[in-house]
């Protein structure tokens, strides 16, 4: 008579296989997707792209606990480099014009000018570029790691025990294949220290659970 409690697992992997392949799947469109969006990008002459409007903005910088004047001010935002060629930048593609109008004992409140058409065409594309590299690269890593996963759950769905080496073979792997995506995904999103910990951690659990299946395969040999 069949376990219940192995039954159960098995419809498990069965439902996470499903699952798996098809994130797989729409992981590898996407990729396919943004490649084409690169191809496109990197076509388009910069003389065919038309950039314009205006911006206008009013930012209220609070210096509390730091007496600030005007000349001050600007030497702070020149050191943490918000001030370049004597124009705000908010990123490597966009330069604003500034006017300091207001100040007091803790405030510096300042006004935002500028003209979209100035902006760096060129940078404009290197910025979607990568940007579009980079989810691509994620995307593929994604791919990558939901294939180990169907691959794992497809072993889990037909065993008679989890306790095995190929299951534990397929964890590591599954495991290990997070890596690529712990590193891209934590780079572009800011969070690269809490994903290593995430894998890391999900490492661990894996290889204890080998160890497990070790020491118990042992006592079964000895017995």
């Amino acid at each position: 008579m069949e376990n219940k409690n192995i039954k159960t697992i098995n419809g498990l992997g069965k439902a996470c296989r499903i699952i798996s392949r098809i994130a797989m799947v729409f992981c590898i469109i996407g990729a396919v997707c943004l490649l084409g969006t690169l191809v496109f990008v990197r076509m388009i002459p910069t003389d065919r792209i038309r950039i314009t409007g205006n911006a206008d903005a009013k930012i209220e910088m609070d210096f509390s606990g730091m007496p600030i004047n005007e000349g001050n001010a600007e030497d702070i935002m020149n050191a943490e480099g918000v001030i370049e060629n004597d124009k705000i930048k908010i990123d490597d593609f966009i330069s604003l014009d500034y006017e300091i109008v207001e100040i007091d004992e803790n405030k510096a409140e300042i006004n935002l000018k500028g003209d979209f058409s100035q902006l760096s065409k060129d940078e404009i594309i290197k910025e979607i570029t990568f940007e579009t590299v980079s989810a691509m690269l994620e995307v593929i890593c994604m791919a990558i790691v939901f294939g180990f996963a169907a691959s794992l759950a497809k072993a889990i769905e037909k065993c008679e025990t989890p306790f095995t080496e190929e299951i534990i073979n397929k964890m590591k792997k599954f495991g290990y294949s997070l890596i690529p995506l712990a590193v891209i995904g934590g780079v572009a999103n800011g969070s690269l220290l809490s994903m290593a910990l995430l894998v890391l951690v999900i490492i661990m659990v894996i290889n204890i659970f080998a160890y497990g299946i070790q020491l118990q395969q042992q006592s079964d040999e000895t017995l």
